[in-house]
């Protein structure tokens, strides 16, 4: 009786060692996928977007969002990226969501949204998403009014950043 307890806890501790392994061989694939796509220039590129297909789904509008890096800002959990873009008048920036939780890009202040002149169907502004957008959804804004424009995320007003109009 006492060598069958001995081996079953012995069992145990493998268990949970191999597990713990696998779990941590994992996060690092995870971690050097992310960075070859960071740290690789325009003709490398499409090649780690290759990479990537082959392990995971990428949506038609992300791809596409993809090569108007410039004016496109990435929401993930922690907040916008970049969290400052300066545009000429008239240009489009897309907001494109990264994370799995919803978000919302919308003019400060929160939650009137009346800080862009231009008014709106939903809000106070135009500048605002009016719809949460879920994991690898988009949502592009037209910023014909030159200024310094705050926003927030709606869904998380801790998160924000600055679109400058030259």
């Amino acid at each position: 009786m006492k060598r069958a307890i001995q081996l079953t806890l012995f069992l145990g501790v493998a268990i949970f060692l191999l597990s713990a392994c696998a779990q941590q061989t994992t996060v690092e694939t995870s971690t050097t996928t992310e960075e070859s796509i960071t740290i690789n220039d325009d003709a490398e590129e499409t090649e780690s977007e290759t990479k990537l297909e082959e392990g995971m789904e990428i949506t038609e509008e992300e791809e596409s969002s993809d090569t108007s890096s410039e004016n496109t800002i990435t929401i993930t959990s922690s907040g916008f990226s970049p969290s400052t873009l300066t545009v000429t008048q008239g240009t489009t920036v897309t907001f494109i969501n990264k994370d799995s939780s919803a978000h919302r890009p919308a003019t400060n202040p929160h939650p009137a949204h009346t800080g862009y002149p231009e008014e709106g169907t939903c809000s106070g502004s135009a500048f605002d998403s009016c719809s949460s957008l879920g994991e690898g959804e988009s949502w592009s804004f037209t910023f014909d009014e030159i200024g310094e424009w705050d926003y927030h995320d709606h869904l998380n007003s801790g998160l924000s950043g600055t679109i400058i109009v030259e």
